[in-house]
C-alpha cells in the first residue's frame, strides 16, 4: 500500500497517488497491539493521514471513532474488505471500517461497478458503506522481490520494510 500511496517507479506517468509523501509504518507487533498503535499515530502532531488495509479485529471501531474526534487535520482511512458484497440486511466491511468518522474504501473493477470482492454494509445499524470506491483491479503497484530476485509479499519483503507486516499501519507525515 506504500508503494500505491508514494511509490516512484521511474517515470512521471508512473507514480503513486501521493508522490514525495514522508510516510511511517507501524507494525501492531511494535506495540501492545492494534489500538495502541492507531493511538500512538492519532496523537501525533505531524501525521495527516493513517492508511489501514489489513484486517484487524481488535482494533474497536469506538477507539477510531474517539481518536478522530476533534482532529479535523487527521483522515482515517480503511479498506473495506474483500468478503464480497453484503446481501440485503447483512454487512460485510472489515473492522474498523465501520467508524463514523473514518472512511472506508471499496474497490471498483475495470467498468466502473463495485468489485466482485468489494465489501459492503447493507443494514440499517451504522454508516452506509464504503464512503467512497476507488480502482481496485489491474492496478499498478510495486512488486517486491525477495532475496532470489522472486515476487515475495511475505515474510523477506516484511523485513526489508522496516518490520511492517499484515497488521500495520501506513501514515502520511504532513
Amino acid at each position: 500500500v506504500a508503494g500505491i500511496i508514494a511509490g516512484d517507479f521511474g517515470s512521471s506517468e508512473q507514480q503513486g497517488v501521493a508522490p514525495g509523501a514522508r510516510l511511517v509504518s507501524a507494525s501492531t507487533a511494535s506495540y501492545a497491539g492494534s489500538t495502541e498503535a492507531f493511538e500512538a499515530m492519532a496523537n501525533s502532531v505531524a501525521i495527516r493521514v493513517i492508511n489501514m488495509s489489513a484486517r484487524l479485529g481488535d482494533l474497536p471501531v469506538q477507539v477510531v471513532d474517539r481518536g478522530l474526534n476533534g482532529r479535523s487535520n487527521l483522515v482515517f482511512v480503511k479498506s473495506a474488505g474483500n468478503d464480497g458484497p453484503a446481501a440485503a440486511g447483512a454487512n460485510t466491511i472489515t473492522n474498523p471500517g465501520m467508524a463514523y468518522n473514518g472512511l472506508a474504501v471499496g474497490a471498483v473493477d475495470l467498468n466502473g461497478r463495485l468489485a466482485s470482492f468489494s465489501s459492503t454494509n447493507r443494514t440499517d445499524a451504522g454508516p452506509f458503506k464504503p464512503d467512497l470506491v476507488a480502482p481496485g483491479v489491474n492496478g499498478l503497484a510495486p512488486m517486491p522481490f525477495d532475496s532470489n530476485g522472486d515476487h515475495n509479499a511475505g515474510n523477506d519483503c516484511e523485513r526489508k520494510f522496516g518490520g511492517a507486516d499484515a497488521r500495520s499501519f501506513s501514515s502520511i507525515v504532513g
